[in-house]
This record gives structure tokens, C-alpha cells and sequence, in this order.
């Protein structure tokens, strides 16, 4: 209850963000949208208008996964949490 009215009286309210790509590669940190080794594959495909016919890709991008990098990967589930590393 406190961190509720903390944050109301900071006039922050909960809500969904926008996640975009960067990285800081000389501390190996960063965000993705995909896992690193599936990218090139992923943006071939984008880039070409094709749909994506891997199957963990389509549910990757079905459950709006992403990536946190901090010296090595932590998928991300769509609420925040780390599914895998």
C-alpha cells in the first residue's frame, strides 16, 4: 500500500513500456528483441517481408519476449521476469 502512494504521489502509474534496442557492447550490456545468435536470421526474414516460420521464433515474438544483456543474456518474459538465461 505505501509504494502505491509513493508512486501516486510521484504521479507514476503502472503501464505497459515500449522496449527498444540498445547496447553498450564495450560493458555488454544491453536490450534485444530477439536472442543474439537468432537476430541475423529474424532480421533476413523481416527485412524480406517473410513471415517467421521458426517455431520458437513465433512464440518468442507471440508472448513478447526480450532480452536483458549484462555480460551475458537473461530472457525476459513480457512482465519483466527472467525466464531463461
Amino acid at each position: 500500500m505505501c509504494l502505491r502512494d509513493w508512486m501516486a504521489e510521484l504521479g507514476m502509474r503502472p503501464g505497459d513500456i515500449c522496449i527498444r534496442h540498445f547496447a553498450f557492447p564495450e560493458w555488454q550490456i544491453g536490450i534485444a528483441e530477439w536472442p543474439l545468435a537468432d537476430f541475423p536470421r529474424v532480421q533476413q526474414a523481416l527485412a524480406a517481408g517473410q513471415p517467421l516460420e521458426d517455431e520458437f521464433l513465433i512464440e518468442w515474438q507471440q508472448q513478447k519476449r526480450w532480452v536483458l544483456i549484462w555480460k551475458k543474456e537473461y530472457w525476459m518474459t513480457a512482465e519483466g521476469e527472467i525466464g531463461d538465461t
